[in-house]
């Protein structure tokens, strides 16, 4: 079984997709997750990069855009809300 990882993704959808849409994809392809704005997300998921832009690519093509990132949150510095920084302390257990 493969091992979980952080991923960054940011992902403007196309026109036409609702929030809901994208919501339930990201569901689809991660254990957890948290938004912080519109359009960025961080995951923790089995999948890697090809099979989370191939599951989340529906979403934006033609017009939109996707970035998948392999992120390695252990050595992190910032300014985000409270809520972000409780969810990347979070033990993960696979």
């Amino acid at each position: 079984m493969s091992k979980s990882n952080f991923f960054h993704i940011y992902l403007r959808p196309r026109l036409g997709v609702a929030p809901k849409h994208v919501e339930t994809a990201i569901n689809a392809a991660s254990s957890d997750w948290i938004r912080y704005d519109d359009f960025n997300w961080m995951i923790y998921s089995k999948l890697d990069v090809l099979q989370l832009n191939t599951q989340l690519g529906p979403l934006v093509k033609p017009e939109g855009n996707l970035l998948v990132l392999v992120l390695d949150v252990r050595d992190r510095s910032g300014w985000m809300p409270k809520a972000v920084w409780e969810w990347l302390r979070e033990v993960r257990n696979d």
